[in-house]
C-alpha cells in the first residue's frame, strides 16, 4: 500500500503516512480518462490532461489501503501527444482551445466555435504548446515488492548436529570448571600450608622488596647535625635516627618443600603376606604363600617377618588337629609333613605327626574289630528258648519253673543263653556260657525239648517252637562233634 500523496510505501493497517502526514483512512472516488488513462477526482467532468469529458465514465472507488497511484509514463505520453495540436486544428473563437477542422462543438468549452463572439475579435491562433510532461523520475513509483519466499525446512540432521555441537560446549565447559575448581583447590592448600610452616617457624624472615637488599647491606652512619651544613637564618632541627638497619629473611616459599615419607622396602611383601593370612594361603602355592612373603620381608630388613611366620606355623598345625580329630589322618599327615620341610628344626611337628599315625593305626585296628563283630553277628545263630530249671519237690514229684532268653551259637563254637523274662517265684534267671569242650551231649526228649549235657552246668533243658527246638538241636550237635 502507497501514499496518495507522496507515494511513500504503508504498512497494511496504517492510519496516516509516516512521510507526509496524509490520513489514508477515508475512502476516494475516481475516473479513469478514457484518451489518456489519467486518474482524475469522482467530481471532475473534464480531463485536466487531455480536456476529453469524463460524465460517461463510472467513478470507481479506491479503499483506504490502497491509495491513488501515478499515471505510468506510456499514459501521459500518449496525454501529450493528444493535447498537441495539429496543423488541421483551429483555435476556439471562446476558449481559445484548440479545435479540429471538422468538429462541431469545442471539446473544452462545449460551444460551436462556427459562432462568433460579438464585440470581441478573434483572436489569433495560438502556438501550440507542448504539453509538460514530468520526467520519469518525478513520477512516484511503489518499489519493488520482494517476492516471500517459505522459509526452508530444517533438516533434522542439522538439528542432531546443533545439539551434539551443544553437548560438546557443555562438557569442554564442565571439564574446564572442573580443572580450574582443582588448580584453585590445590593453590588454596599449598597456601595454608605455607601459612602453617610460618607459624611452626615464627623466626624465619620476610622478603623484602626490591632495592631493600643493597639498602640494608650498606652500613648507614649517622651524621651529628652539628657537622650538616645549614642555609644561614635557618634554625637546626631535631635530628632524625637513621633507619635500623633490616635483616634479609627468606620466606617458606624459597625453603625446599618437606620430602615425602619414603616407605620401607619391605613394606609391599609385609602386605602381600598378610593378605595371603587372610586368603588362608599359608604354605601353598609356594611363590605366594603367606610364608614365602613374610619370609622374603624378613629378607627385607621387616622387623614383624616372625610374626607372620609364628601365625603360619599356628595356623597350619590348627588345621592339622581340625583333620585328624575328623578322623582324615591321612591330610594331617600331609599338612604336618609339609610344614616340617619349611620348618626343620621344630621337634613339636614331629610329635604331632607321630600322634596323628598312632590315631590312624588304633582306628584301623578298631574297624577291624567292628567288621569281624559285624562278621559274627551275621554267623551267629540265634533261637527264641525256654529253659526249665528245678525249683523243689512236692511230695515225689518235682516242681519246675521256667524263663525265656535267646540261646546264641557263634561260628567261633561258643553256645550262650541269655534270660531275658523269668517265671521262677524267686525271680531266678539264667546266663550260661558253654564252650564246645563243656558238651557232653545233646539230645531231644520225649515231649518235644531238647537236652544238653554238660560238664560245667548239669543238664539243661530247653523248650520252644519246634522250628526253634530242631534248629538249636543242630547247631549244638555240631558243637559236640568238634
Amino acid at each position: 500500500m502507497y501514499c496518495k500523496n507522496c507515494g511513500a510505501e504503508l504498512p497494511r493497517n496504517a492510519v496516516g503516512c509516516n512521510g507526509c502526514g496524509t490520513r489514508v483512512g477515508k475512502t476516494v472516488a475516481t475516473t479513469v480518462c478514457p484518451t489518456c488513462g489519467y486518474v482524475a477526482m469522482a467530481p471532475a467532468m473534464f480531463c485536466k490532461n487531455c480536456g476529453a469529458s469524463l460524465q460517461e465514465q463510472r467513478p470507481r472507488s479506491d479503499p483506504a489501503e490502497s491509495p491513488v497511484s501515478a499515471p505510468s509514463p506510456s499514459a501521459r505520453t500518449m496525454a501529450a501527444e493528444s493535447t498537441r495540436p495539429s496543423s488541421a486544428e483551429k483555435p476556439c473563437p471562446h476558449c481559445g482551445a484548440p479545435v479540429g477542422a471538422g468538429a462541431k462543438f469545442c471539446k473544452q468549452c462545449g460551444k460551436p466555435p462556427s459562432e462568433a463572439v460579438p464585440g470581441v475579435a478573434t483572436p489569433p491562433p495560438k502556438a501550440a504548446q507542448p504539453l509538460h510532461v514530468p520526467p520519469a523520475a518525478a513520477v512516484r513509483r511503489p518499489p519493488e515488492t520482494v517476492p516471500f519466499h517459505a522459509p526452508a525446512r530444517v533438516k533434522r540432521g542439522s538439528l542432531v548436529l546443533v545439539a551434539g555441537l551443544s553437548t560438546l560446549v557443555v562438557l569442554g565447559a564442565t571439564i574446564g570448571y572442573v580443572k580450574i575448581h582443582k588448580r584453585a583447590l590445590s593453590e588454596r592448600a599449598n597456601t595454608e600450608r605455607l601459612a602453617s610452616a610460618n607459624a611452626a617457624n615464627p623466626g624465619a624472615a620476610q622478603p623484602l622488596p626490591p632495592g631493600a637488599e643493597q639498602a640494608s647491606t650498606a652500613p648507614t652512619e649517622p651524621q651529628n647535625p652539628s657537622q650538616v651544613s645549614q642555609p644561614p637564618g635557618t634554625v637546626a632541627s631535631t635530628p632524625v635516627p637513621p633507619p635500623a638497619p633490616t635483616r634479609r629473611r627468606t620466606t617458606a616459599a624459597t625453603e625446599a618443600p618437606p620430602s615425602a615419607p619414603v616407605a620401607a622396602p619391605y613394606q609391599q611383601a609385609h602386605q602381600y603376606a598378610e593378605q595371603a593370612l587372610v586368603d588362608q594361603r599359608y604354605i601353598e602355592p609356594p611363590d605366594a604363600s603367606a610364608l614365602y612373603w613374610a619370609r622374603t620381608a624378613r629378607q627385607q630388613g621387616d622387623p614383624g617377618a616372625d610374626q607372620i611366620e609364628q601365625q603360619v606355623l599356628d595356623s597350619v598345625e590348627a588345621n592339622a588337629r581340625a583333620a585328624s580329630a575328623m578322623r582324615n589322618y591321612e591330610e594331617a599327615t600331609a599338612l604336618l609333613t609339609k610344614l616340617g620341610s619349611f620348618f626343620p628344626n621344630r621337634p613339636e611337628i614331629e610329635r604331632m605327626i607321630l600322634e596323628v599315625r598312632q590315631k590312624q593305626q588304633e582306628y584301623a585296628k578298631q574297624l577291624e574289630r567292628q567288621r569281624q563283630a559285624a562278621e559274627l553277628q551275621a554267623q551267629t545263630k540265634q533261637f527264641p528258648l525256654r529253659h526249665r530249671h528245678l525249683v523243689g519237690m512236692q511230695g515225689i514229684r518235682p516242681q519246675y519253673s521256667y524263663c525265656e532268653g535267646i540261646l546264641k551259637i557263634t561260628p567261633d563254637g561258643i553256645a550262650r543263653f541269655d534270660c531275658t523274662r523269668t517265671e521262677d517265684p524267686r525271680g531266678r534267671c539264667d546266663h550260661i556260657v558253654l564252650n564246645a569242650g563243656n558238651i557232653k551231649e545233646v539230645r531231644p526228649n520225649r515231649d518235644g525239648s531238647i537236652r544238653v549235657a554238660t560238664t560245667s552246668s548239669g543238664n539243661l533243658d530247653f523248650y520252644g517252637d519246634p522250628a526253634a527246638v530242631q534248629g538249636s538241636l543242630n547247631a549244638l550237635q555240631a558243637l559236640v562233634r568238634r
